[in-house]
C-alpha cells in the first residue's frame, strides 16, 4: 500500500493550484480510482450473483445503514465548523464515544431478540452478528471522514477511497467464485469499510490529541452543538428510512427478485454520486463554512451548482433514454429490467447530484428544525408512493411513482437551498 501512495499521492497534491479545486479534485480521483475497480467487476458480480442475491444485499444494507444514520448522535456532522482546534478534536473523540456506546447497545440487542426472531432469515440466512460489526465500520468510516475534511487531509481520504473499492471488489468476486452468495457481497461492503477506517486512524490522527478532549471541553462541546443530536440525528434517520425501506417494502409486497434490480439500479445510477459529489460535498462542507463569514456563500453555491449541472447532464440523459439496452448490455439480459427501473429514477438522481453537495448550507445555517420537517414529509411520501403503485399495476408502477415524488421534492429542496444561499433560482443558470 506504500507503493500506491508513492505513486498516487505527487499527482494528487499537485492536481491544481488552486486550494479549493485542487482538493476537490484530490477526492474526485481517489472516488473515481475507487468506484472504476467496483464498476470493472460489476460485468462479473452481476454473473456470478443472482438478482436475489442483490436483493439480500439490499436487505442487509438497509439495517446496517439505517443503524448508521444515528452515528455519534450527529456530532460528526459539527467536527469541520469550531475554529478553535481543540473543539473540533473534543467532537471527534466525543463522536467515537458515541458511536462505540450505540454499536455495545445494540449488539445488546440484538442478542436479547434473537429469540423472537428464531426461524426468520432476514438476510438469507446471514448472522446477526454481522449487523453490529457492518455498523461499527461504516458509522466510523463517516466520523473519520468529518475529521479528515476538517483538518483538509484530502489525499489520504481519497487514498482510502481506492482502498475500499480494491478490498470491495476483490472480496466480492473471491467469494463468489468460491459459491459464497450472498455472503460475499455483504462481506466485500464490509471488509473494505473497515479498512478505510483503519488507514485513516493510522494516517490521519495521532494519540497525543486526545489530551485536548478532557471531560470538561466534552461537555462544552456536547452542550455547544447540542442541535445536531437534537435535530439532525432525527432528519438523518429520516431521510435514510425513506430510502433504505425501499428495500424492506419492495420484498415484502413483491420479492427479493424485484428488490435485487431496484438494488443493481439503485448502486449504478448513484456512481456519479461516488465518483464526484461525495467529493465536492465534503470540500464544499469546508468552504462554505469559511464563506458564510466572509459573504461569498452565494457566488460559492452558484460556481458548484453550475459545475455539478454540467457534469452530471450527459451521463443521466443517457440512463434516462436507454436505460434498459445500457443494463442488458454491462449485465447481461437477466438485468434488463433494472434498466426500466432506472429510467424512472434517474431524473430525480440528477438533482440529487446537484443538490445533495450542497445540502451541508441546511447544517452551517443551523435549520435544522426544518429539515428534520422536511425529512418526515419525505418519508412519509416515499411510503406512500411504493405502496400506491402497488394497487395501480405491480413493481414498475411502484418505482414509477417512486421516482417522481421524489424529483419533485428534491426540486423543492434545492431551491429552499438556492433561497438560503442568497440565490434565486434564476440566477443559478
Amino acid at each position: 500500500m506504500s507503493g500506491l501512495r508513492r505513486r498516487l499521492l505527487p499527482f494528487l497534491e499537485t492536481v491544481s493550484q488552486s486550494s479549493s479545486t485542487r482538493d476537490m479534485w484530490i477526492l474526485t480521483l481517489g472516488n473515481s480510482i475507487g468506484q472504476i475497480a467496483l464498476l470493472a467487476t460489476m460485468p462479473f458480480a452481476s454473473r456470478l450473483y443472482s438478482p436475489a442475491d442483490y436483493g439480500m444485499l439490499a436487505l442487509y444494507s438497509s439495517i446496517l445503514l439505517t443503524g448508521v444514520s444515528l452515528s455519534g448522535l450527529a456530532y460528526h456532522q459539527a467536527i469541520p465548523i469550531p475554529s478553535r482546534e481543540g473543539d473540533g478534536t473534543a467532537l471527534f473523540i466525543l463522536s467515537i464515544i458515541i458511536e462505540v456506546v450505540l454499536v455495545a447497545l445494540f449488539s445488546f440487542l440484538f442478542v436479547v431478540s434473537r429469540p423472537f426472531f428464531k426461524g426468520i432469515q432476514p438476510t438469507g440466512g446471514i448472522s446477526f452478528w454481522l449487523f453490529p460489526i457492518g455498523i461499527l465500520w461504516a458509522g466510523m468510516y463517516k466520523i473519520i471522514t468529518s475529521w479528515c475534511t476538517r483538518e483538509k487531509r484530502f489525499s489520504e481520504l481519497a487514498l482510502s477511497k481506492v482502498i475500499q473499492g480494491i478490498m470491495s471488489s476483490f472480496v466480492t468476486l473471491g467469494m463468489g467464485l468460491a459459491f459464497l452468495r450472498p455472503l460475499g457481497l455483504i462481506a466485500g461492503y464490509m471488509i473494505s469499510q473497515g479498512m478505510g477506517v483503519i488507514y485513516l486512524l493510522i494516517k490521519t490522527f495521532s494519540w497525543r490529541q486526545l489530551k485536548a478532549a478532557s471531560p470538561e471541553r466534552l461537555r462544552y462541546v456536547a452542550a455547544t452543538y447540542r442541535r445536531f443530536p437534537l435535530y439532525n440525528t432525527w432528519s438523518d434517520l429520516m431521510n435514510t428510512l425513506s430510502s433504505q425501506l425501499t428495500p424492506l417494502i419492495l420484498t415484502s409486497v413483491y420479492d427479493a427478485q424485484v428488490t435485487g434490480y431496484f438494488a443493481l439500479s439503485f448502486q449504478v445510477i448513484n456512481l456519479p454520486m461516488f465518483f464526484i459529489g461525495m467529493a465536492v460535498r465534503q470540500v464544499f462542507f469546508q468552504q462554505a463554512s469559511r464563506a458564510v463569514h466572509n459573504g461569498t456563500l452565494a457566488e460559492l453555491t452558484r460556481s458548484t451548482f453550475r459545475r455539478l449541472f454540467c457534469i452530471g447532464f450527459v451521463p443521466f440523459f443517457l440512463l434516462t433514454l436507454l436505460g434498459p439496452q445500457i443494463f442488458s448490455f454491462l449485465f447481461g439480459e437477466r438485468w434488463y429490467m433494472a434498466g426500466v427501473y432506472t429510467q424512472w429514477i434517474a431524473p430525480w438522481f440528477f438533482i440529487v447530484f446537484c443538490t445533495a453537495p450542497l445540502y451541508s448550507i441546511l447544517y452551517i445555517l443551523e435549520r435544522q428544525r426544518q429539515n428534520t420537517i422536511f425529512q418526515a414529509v419525505i418519508l412519509v411520501s416515499r411510503i406512500g408512493a411504493l405502496y400506491l403503485g402497488v394497487f395501480c399495476g405491480g413493481a414498475v408502477w411502484s418505482i414509477a411513482i417512486f421516482g417522481v415524488v421524489g424529483l419533485v421534492l428534491w426540486l423543492f429542496l434545492l431551491c429552499w437551498i438556492i433561497h438560503l444561499s442568497g440565490n434565486t433560482v434564476k440566477s443559478m443558470f
